[in-house]
């Protein structure tokens, strides 16, 4: 009662087919099932907050306490920083003997400062020191901060132990890379000549570059936790409607991050 062979064959194709077909259906329907609810989600998500907002601002008192609090702290570091800076203005416009003898002097330390070539090289240097520095702190901080919030495995942890080298003092900072670049003794030094780039800190550039390694190594930290904040931040159903529109990573860090 199946008929002829190629009238059979010809059924289970067609029913193959049909199958194929509802699976994509399936498919198709589940995922537009999917994205409807993500929408939805979103929609009652904004809008509750907008409500909430609203009503805390409509219920909420002002009250100005707060700065009340705050101004004996802002007072005593006004007055630190105040005094020490108008102490300093002071002393650039005398001139000192004895060291209890000042004399007018008017702009003259300005003027020779002004007109000095080793001021400019200094200043253009300290320029150039912090563009380099700042550059590379910002870049690196920035994908470690980004790598710990989407992964989010451990950041905490992760967090704790780059915070490690901001809390060194700076002279701690500066004895440690001293002796790390040490060619008998330090680590740093050792390896070097041992790979043939034995460390010279009487060569300008070695200097340099120990410099920004040593600043990038102190404050990248400061960076890394500050944009693992920001991120923190950043609600989550931003991300996944990034994702549901199929937003590439540039547009996501771009628009989002």
């Amino acid at each position: 009662g199946l008929g002829t062979a190629p009238e059979c064959l010809f059924d289970f194709k067609k029913l193959a087919a049909n199958n194929k077909l509802c699976r994509q259906i399936k498919i198709k329907t589940i995922f537009l099932v999917d994205k409807i609810e993500n929408a939805v989600f979103q929609i009652v998500w904004l809008e509750s907050s907008e409500y909430l907002g609203e009503r805390e601002s409509m219920t909420k008192t002002e009250n100005n306490k707060a700065w009340l609090y705050l101004m004996p702290a802002a007072v005593m570091l006004g007055a630190i920083g105040f005094a020490p800076l108008m102490a300093m203005v002071n002393y650039s416009v005398q001139d000192s003997f004895a060291g209890d003898q000042y004399f007018w002097a008017g702009a003259q330390w300005y003027q020779e400062m002004f007109r000095s070539p080793a001021f400019w090289g200094a200043l253009g240097r300290t320029v150039l020191f912090t563009l380099m520095s700042l550059s590379i702190q910002y870049a690196l901080g920035l994908f470690v901060a980004r790598k710990l919030y989407h992964r989010q495995k451990k950041g905490g942890l992760f967090i704790c132990l780059f915070a490690l080298p901001l809390l060194t003092p700076w002279i701690v900072v500066g004895f440690v890379w001293r002796h790390a670049m040490d060619n008998n003794a330090g680590l740093i030094g050792v390896v070097g000549a041992w790979l043939g780039y034995a460390p010279d800190l009487n060569s300008v550039y070695w200097v340099w570059a120990t410099l920004i390694v040593m600043d990038v190594w102190h404050w990248t930290s400061l960076t890394v936790i500050l944009c693992y904040a920001g991120y923190l931040s950043i609600p989550s159903p931003y991300f996944q409607a990034a994702r549901i529109d199929a937003a590439k990573e540039w547009a996501i860090f771009r628009y989002i991050e």
